[in-house]
Parts: structure tokens; sequence; C-alpha cells
């Protein structure tokens, strides 16, 4: 993983010890990048490429932006990421169904050269499964769209939100306390968070007194078994917190010398410890007060942090991942 830009970092649900890194950079020069799904086990002892590619010209994929592992499953591996196009029709979601030793390509929204920013899964209470995806064709001059699998990925249909050219392509995640809810991120800064519930089609909103315009936001993150307290994560606007159903969200960036924050992290066992990786000027960052102050935790000039994550086994331990 030298000198590689790593996009995502995700977990096996089935076993926290194995993770999955995803790499590659659209806009980068394709004749240098090098594009990877990554798999670790054993706390590093053991590491191995899935799939890669040396440069676009060989797939037509060129971003590896999010990998889902399957929760009945370790076997089946999805993987949403930016298809140029370049080379053939290649679909944006990769498929694998033997733990990553073989891999077949679907497209999602029907064009030519897909975008899929985001993935996610939802289990119902049911025990149903869904796959849902935001992709992004502004090139095409198209809005961003949620779109779900029911089929697990054979087929797509486009989901009706109530404000769709709000979405925000960077956030979509499962709601740790509710595996049937999504929290979708939105552009509208009077409703940052929207949350889903699939098997009901209901959708519900928190509001965003406090925030500022135009500021989109790059990550979600409730508070350990707290429906009341939220974190945001902004571009160029830091990390803001609400506390309550309200709406009223405030700024809690002092300490960080910093507006551009890529993804944060909450100690489980203690959340008054947070983790925040940062672009601009290259750190990540730690408060042990709740957010009310922020140090340095690790500084770097080359290269910027793009996601840190807890271990679940062992709250101590902390993973981060620059590019």
């Amino acid at each position: 993983l030298w000198n590689q830009t790593i996009n995502t970092l995700d977990r096996d649900p089935n076993d926290p010890d194995v993770l999955y890194f995803g790499t590659g950079e659209a806009l980068s020069n394709p004749e240098e990048e090098f594009i990877a799904i990554y798999r670790i086990e054993d706390k590093w002892e053991h590491g191995e490429y899935l799939i890669w590619w040396e440069n676009w010209d060989q797939c037509g994929w060129s971003q590896v932006n999010r990998i889902v592992i399957d929760p009945d499953s370790s076997n089946i591996i999805y993987a949403a990421g930016y298809n140029s196009g370049y080379c053939g029709n290649y679909g944006a979601l990769l498929i694998s169904r033997d733990s990553g030793a073989t891999w077949n390509d679907k497209e999602i929204d029907g064009t030519f050269g897909d975008y899929a920013c985001n993935l996610a899964m939802v289990k119902n209470s049911l025990g149903e499964k869904t796959l849902f995806v935001i992709t992004d064709m502004q090139d095409l001059g198209t809005d961003p769209k949620l779109l779900k699998s029911k089929d697990l990925g054979e087929s797509w249909e486009v989901v009706d939100s109530p404000y769709p050219g709000d979405l925000n392509t960077g956030s979509l995640m499962v709601h740790p306390q509710d595996p049937g809810t999504l929290i979708i991120g939105s552009k509208d800064y009077e409703r940052p968070i929207w949350l889903y519930t699939e098997e009901s089609d209901n959708w519900d909103f928190i509001i965003g007194s406090g925030l500022p315009p135009t500021i989109p936001n790059t990550y979600i993150l409730p508070g350990p078994e707290e429906t009341t307290l939220w974190y945001l994560a902004t571009y160029y606007g830091g990390i803001y917190r609400s506390t309550g159903f309200d709406g009223r969200w405030d700024q809690i960036n002092s300490g960080i010398n910093n507006s551009r924050v890529n993804d944060f992290a909450v100690d489980p066992d203690k959340p008054s410890n947070i983790y925040a990786a940062t672009e601009r000027f290259y750190k990540l960052y730690r408060s042990t007060d709740g957010a009310a102050s922020w140090e340095i935790n690790f500084g770097s000039q080359m290269a910027s942090f793009d996601v840190v994550e807890i271990d679940p086994n062992q709250a101590s331990t902390f993973w981060a991942a620059k590019s």
C-alpha cells in the first residue's frame, strides 16, 4: 500500500480483525496510479491484493470508493468505484462470491462510465438485505442519485427522496444502532442528515440550525448508543455537534488548525476520546474531553489523512489511512 491513495477502510462485520482497503484516484495520472482492493488479516500478519490494475487502461476502473462485506457471509464482497469507460463498458460495482478470488462487474445506472460514490447494505427485521448506492454523473449534467438493489447487485431502481437535488455523495452508512436504517448526507444545511428506513419506506430528517450554508458534510456519526447525539464533519467548516433533536449545531474546532475534516471516529468504550482525520495540513487530531479541545496526535507533511477507525476489539488501538 506504499504511495497509494487510500479512499476507504472497511471492516469485515463477521471478523473485526479483517480489514479491506480501496485505492485509486480518478483525477491522478493514469500512467502512475495503482488501483486495488487490498485485504489484511491477523493484525497485519497477512495481507494480499484481491484485485488490482496498474493504470486505467487495463479495465477502465480508476478508483475504489467503498467496500461492503455481506453480514451473513465473509465470502461475498461488494466494491463501488469509478469506471471511466475508456476500454469497454465496465460497471461501477464489483462483486466477488469467493472471498476475492474472482470478480464480476455490474452496471448500476445503465450509463457508459458509471461513478458509484458510496455503497451500503441494510438488513431489515426479516433478515432481508438490500444494497444501496449513490451515483454521480455530473459530467453528463445529472444530479446524484440514490439507488437500491433487492437482488444484491443484479438490478437497480431509483429511490425517490423528498429532496433529490440535495443528495450528498460523500455520506452513506448504516445506522450503527439500527441496521435497517440508512444515514444519508445532504447538501442542504437546514436538513444535513437524512434517515431512511427501507422496510417501511420512511424518511426522517435531522435539522441543521447553526450550520453555515454551502458547506457539504463529509462524514456523519451518531454518538455511541445515544440517538440524540450527532457529529458532522464538513469541508472547510471543521466539526459540528448536535446534542438534541432541536437541531442546534455547535462548532467544536478548538485546537484544530484545519477546516477540512475527511473522517472521524468516537471511542465506543470512552466516548470522550475522538479522532479526526484532516487534509489540508496533513494531521490526525485527538480529543480526550468530548471535543471541547483537540491536540495533534500525528502530523505528516507527506499526505492527507482520509479515514480513521477505532478497533472494535481494542479501543486503545485506532487505524488511520493517508493518501
